[in-house]
């Protein structure tokens, strides 16, 4: 799934090198030399893309609470921000070389072991190469840019601090794997048709999952639940998985949901990592920390200085819809 700052980056790369090809536009940010307008249908078109991916798959028990209007002006506020940043780079005239866009690509591509495994990623997140290119670009650019506005640097005893209150993060349980499939309605001869098909060939696992799954969350991933604990399960389910071997499937198990099937692809001991093996780990999350605050404190600064035209009323922060506009919107929502 692309993840939102691509969405954003979207939106502000078809302003940046296309401009606004509909006369209706949404809003208007200026600050320093720089000048973005969003059109409309640039912004109807990738707040589409937020809606679906983001509150849908991410935290689609959220969005039950929340207007359809509410997210809109959400988004907006969102987008006017990144806008805000990338105007601060331009008027700071941040460049980026390819050496250093090539030496964040080798750093992810170490992350994922080989570039076989790092190409693989892409296509499953549905990325081109110039696309993740831009995105490095974009990371570097505010790296730089954070880094004018204050010290992101972070200490050893900063490190050390955080180890210890934070133990709990480093002490895992052990973990398995999980893939299921869930049927809600217990047909006893879809469950059976299913056994009988993985036990000729497990494999079938996640094509099996995508098509006949009911669980909403899972299905569209093959049936993948990550790594669970045994807190994460019902107590009698727990017991049957932990026993399972791996690359096995279970038995049939019935919960309050219905009838799962499930698959695991691996197991992982409890552990308990020292600070010698999170430190590099634990110094990214701070520094990425520093840098989101510093970055967030500096859009609050811009937004002061900033004109922030909306021609899109409804998009404003003060805006509450009209109970007609509310109704016609979340009719919009059930679609």
């Amino acid at each position: 799934m692309k993840n939102i700052k691509f969405l954003i980056l979207s939106m502000i790369l078809s302003i940046l090198l296309a401009g606004c090809s509909k006369n209706e536009n949404a809003f208007k940010v200026t600050s320093g030399n720089v000048t973005s307008v969003v059109s409309s249908y640039d912004f109807e078109e990738n707040f589409e893309k937020y809606y679906k991916n983001y509150y849908q798959e991410v935290n689609h028990n959220r969005r039950k609470s929340i207007p359809l209007w509410e997210l809109r002006k959400e988004y907006a506020a969102v987008a006017i921000s990144d806008l805000l940043l990338n105007s601060a780079i331009q008027n700071n005239r941040i460049t980026v070389s390819e050496n250093e866009i090539k030496a964040k690509e080798n750093k992810l591509m170490n992350f994922y072991g080989s570039q076989e495994q790092y190409k693989k990623m892409l296509a499953n997140q549905g990325l081109e190469q110039q696309e993740i290119n831009e995105i490095f670009k974009y990371e570097i650019q505010l790296d730089k840019l954070s880094a004018k506005i204050s010290s992101n640097k972070v200490s050893n005893s900063e490190i050390e601090n955080f180890y210890k209150e934070n133990k709990e993060m480093f002490n895992l349980d052990e973990r398995v794997r999980l893939h299921q499939i869930l049927i809600k309605n217990n047909d006893e001869n879809l469950i059976n048709d299913l056994i009988k098909k993985l036990e000729t060939n497990i494999y079938d696992f996640a094509k099996l999952a995508k098509k006949y799954s009911q669980d909403e969350k899972t299905a569209k991933f093959g049936g993948d639940m990550g790594f669970v604990t045994r807190n994460d399960l019902p107590n009698d389910i727990a017991e049957e998985i932990f026993l399972q071997k791996v690359n096995t499937i279970s038995k049939p198990l019935i919960s309050e949901e219905g009838t799962h099937i499930f698959y695991v692809t691996d197991k992982a001991a409890k552990v308990s990592y020292p600070l010698e093996k999170v430190k590099n780990d634990i110094e990214v999350y701070l520094y990425n920390e520093k840098r989101r605050k510093s970055l967030n404190t500096l859009v609050q600064n811009l937004k002061k200085s900033a004109s922030i035209e909306y021609f899109d009323k409804t998009l404003h922060p003060n805006y509450i819809a009209p109970k007609a506009a509310i109704s016609k919107l979340l009719n919009k929502d059930k679609n």
